[in-house]
């Protein structure tokens, strides 16, 4: 935590945008690891596999979201 709030103060010394990506990056581990926790708390199953869970949200994502990418390209909101 300490690493975090050096890092992000030295960002909002240069810039309020770098600030605000550390801020948004800090809350997204947040609410994975309580994701996280949640998930195996809710599941006592011993066959269910973990990792094989993440790796198929992470494909279910990577497929939903790289057709929105390329519309948001198009339209010249998040140019790549």
């Amino acid at each position: 935590m300490l690493g975090i709030w050096l890092i992000s103060f030295d960002d909002l010394s240069r810039s309020t945008e770098m600030f605000y990506g550390d801020v948004y990056s800090l809350f997204a581990a947040i609410f994975y690891g309580l994701y996280a926790v949640g998930l195996a708390v809710c599941v006592k199953s011993d066959d269910f596999e973990f990792g094989s869970f993440l790796g198929f949200v992470g494909v279910i994502n990577c497929l939903v979201t790289l057709p929105l990418l390329f519309v948001l390209h198009w339209q010249s909101i998040e140019i790549f």
